[in-house]
């Protein structure tokens, strides 16, 4: 699921490139259907970037985690189930 999200992010992006494309801007008929798609993505990948920023900290905790021992272990395992809890 975490890649076809990607794939759709990625769509976004390049969706956004072509609407500066003078090619694309020449052709109406393109124009409004790359601006209907880019416009129907738009809550999509809005809604998916905090989601991807929290999925990014907790794996960066995790690897902080696992290389470490003690004390500052557990201060990343706390970290790390704080960014569990914000999900």
């Amino acid at each position: 699921m975490i890649a076809r999200l990607a794939a759709v992010e990625d769509e976004y992006l390049l969706l956004e490139t072509s609407l500066g494309d003078p090619e694309v801007l020449a052709d109406p008929a393109r124009l409004r259907s790359v601006s209907k798609r880019y416009k129907d993505l738009g809550p999509l990948v809005v809604a998916l970037r905090p989601h991807r920023a929290r999925l990014a900290d907790v794996n960066a905790a995790r690897e902080l985690m696992n290389g470490t021992d003690g004390a500052e272990r557990d201060s990343w395992r706390a970290e790390l189930s704080a960014s569990r809890s914000a999900r």
